[in-house]
């Protein structure tokens, strides 16, 4: 189940477990939300393996994870390995591909 990367980045983060969609959630409002009151954010750098087992036919797990980076004071860098040389060209929709830079 390609969702579960969320919990799995949300348990290294945080160590805390739960499900999916929670997950999901949460490192959105952690990356993408208002930084007041919030303690100062430190640098994170994601790599993520095997990235063309995270497809999904709606891709948004793709796409949150090369979007978090573009919201300001994120300070996430996501670094992306993937066993498919073309794999921008020829499995990622244009919203995806648009947030590496591609179209």
């Amino acid at each position: 189940e390609p969702r579960q990367a969320y919990v799995a980045i949300l348990k290294q983060l945080t160590g805390e477990k739960t499900t999916a969609d929670k997950a999901a959630a949460i490192l959105e409002e952690y990356f993408c939300g208002s930084v007041r009151g919030k303690k100062k954010r430190q640098n994170i750098v994601l790599l993520a393996d095997e990235l063309d087992l995270l497809w999904t036919r709606k891709q948004s797990i793709l796409y949150n994870l090369f979007d978090w980076p573009t919201h300001a004071y994120t300070k996430l860098i996501v670094l992306a390995v993937a066993n498919t040389m073309d794999l921008p060209e020829r499995m990622m929709i244009n919203r995806v591909a648009s947030r590496l830079g591609l179209t």
